[in-house]
């Protein structure tokens, strides 16, 4: 008896297939405006994910064609000036994968803040220190012709002035002094004294107490702060130097939380760490840095090219040392707007020194910067300090030396690896707005002999700067008879 063919076998009857598994499709999606750190999207309410440096996300859940989907907005970007819409973020999956968008921006300027304090011509004594607010018009970028009245507290000569990145509060750092009957010596003492910025460009002193503490060291140099990204710490750096070699020997920092609410600061702790630098911050705020620290005493003090990596707690803000690496880091340094690459300057040979640009890579998971092959450019003169365009795309290299210029560079936005532009600016530092089609100046009109702020026009390709309306403050400072002084900066402010 002939057996059946089909006996036993898993095959399907003749004329039959076997069941398909039904198509997924992919949810993925870009950034598109501003960089976005630190935003998290989630999918379906379930799974999370974070947005790359490089502005792009997808999710591993895949769906099959006709179910739901929703991609929403977990957690915000870290910078509070910026927010963030989705489009395409909700339907139904069809037959090709899902992209969603994300338009990421910055609330618009407000007002530019001049900082102004005057100087006596005969004894230098300052005095009539003050804050000017200029209005800023949302739709032209230009200026208000007068600051907006009851804009000028006595506001105190700190060491060091920022502004939170809220736009709400800003911060001075202080140091006390003692004087019985000589000149003022200082104690030691030193205290950050709160002021709050108003939606009508109002900037009063808080009433809030101010924070002090007191140096332990008796030999301190000056003190720096510095916001964190988020806006949820503020840090006082100090430098405390050698006595007799007059080299720093370590830094001081304090670490100070933000109330939400409030702005007001309360201590979480202190620490000293080997540098020279202060502290730099990369845009993610997870990662902080020091470097160029002379060598003196101890091995705690690392050797001038090393950097030392901290990393920083998100819910204390204190830092703990990770890991040092040697960057050929002398000068200012910056990162991109998207925390994937840092510029820094390198100084080497003495009296006569070779001076580069040098372009780094950011490693997200460790901190640590590798520099990026064939970067270094060599400059005519040292940069006091470096300023990267909002698209990232653009480096001002800024000195002083022989008149204030600037020097531009061009960004590789896929390499990071920066390239010299021709031409140069003899202009100071430029301050943008966020898209970077405008930048405020402070500067001196050789027509009027006044010092004010001036608006440009951007060039977001080349980056060169077309002037604009000049808003005179004061009298520019004549040589050999000091006039009034004036600086200027100008910060990103939210409505409260």
């Amino acid at each position: 008896m002939a057996s059946n063919s089909n006996e036993g076998s898993s095959n399907p009857p003749s004329g039959t297939s076997a069941p398909s598994t039904p198509s997924t499709y992919q949810v993925a999606g870009e950034i598109e405006g501003l960089p976005a750190l630190g935003l998290v999207v989630q999918l379906n309410g379930a799974e999370e994910v974070a947005v790359g440096a490089d502005g792009l996300f997808s999710f591993s859940t895949r769906l099959t064609s006709q179910a739901s989907y929703a991609v929403t907005l977990k957690s915000g970007p870290i910078d509070p000036r910026q927010r963030c819409t989705l489009s395409g973020a909700a339907g139904t999956v069809g037959v090709v994968d899902v992209r969603v968008r994300i338009n990421c921006a910055a609330l618009p300027l407000r007002y530019a803040y001049a900082q102004a304090f005057d100087v006596d011509s005969s004894t230098l004594t300052t005095s009539n220190m003050r804050m000017l607010s200029y209005p800023i018009d949302a739709v032209s970028g230009e200026l208000g012709a007068t600051p907006i009245p009851n804009a000028m507290p006595a506001f105190d000569l700190g060491q060091s002035f920022v502004l939170h990145p809220a736009g709400r509060w800003g911060y001075v750092v202080t140091q006390e002094y003692a004087s019985s009957g000589g000149p003022p010596t200082p104690t030691g003492g030193y205290r950050v004294s709160q002021y709050d910025f108003g939606v009508d460009g109002s900037i009063r002193a808080s009433s809030l107490a101010a924070l002090t503490w007191t140096d332990p060291v008796s030999t301190t140099g000056g003190r720096q702060l510095v916001v964190h990204p988020s806006g949820r710490f503020v840090y006082s750096v100090g430098w405390r130097l050698d006595s007799v070699a007059q080299v720093v020997r370590s830094m001081d920092l304090r670490v100070m939380q933000v109330d939400p609410v409030t702005g007001a600061l309360s201590s979480a702790g202190s620490m000293e760490f080997a540098g020279g630098s202060g502290l730099l911050i990369e845009p993610s705020g997870r990662f902080a840095y020091s470097y160029s620290a002379p060598v003196i005493t101890g091995s705690a003090t690392p050797p001038n090219d090393t950097v030392v990596v901290y990393r920083i707690d998100s819910a204390t803000g204190l830092l703990s040392r990770t890991a040092e690496f040697s960057a050929g880091l002398t000068g200012p340094a910056v990162f991109s707007p998207n925390g994937r690459f840092a510029y820094g300057v390198r100084l080497t040979g003495g009296s006569n020194p070779i001076i580069q640009l040098k372009s780094y890579s950011l490693d997200g998971g460790t901190g640590v910067l590798s520099e990026i092959a064939g970067s270094a450019i060599t400059l005519a003169y040292a940069p006091s300090q470096l300023i990267v365009h909002p698209n990232g795309r653009l480096i001002y290299a800024m000195s002083t030396d022989s008149g204030i210029r600037a020097q531009r560079f061009a960004v590789d936005g896929k390499t990071g690896k920066a390239s010299a532009l021709t031409d140069r600016l003899p202009s100071p530092a430029p301050d943008f707005d966020p898209q970077g089609l405008r930048a405020y100046v402070l500067e001196s009109d050789l027509g009027t002999a006044k010092t004010g702020l001036r608006v440009y026009q951007v060039d977001p390709t080349s980056g060169a700067l077309t002037p604009g309306t000049f808003r005179p403050i004061g009298d520019a400072p004549s040589q050999g008879a000091p006039g009034p002084i004036y600086t200027f900066f100008t910060r990103y402010l939210l409505g409260i």
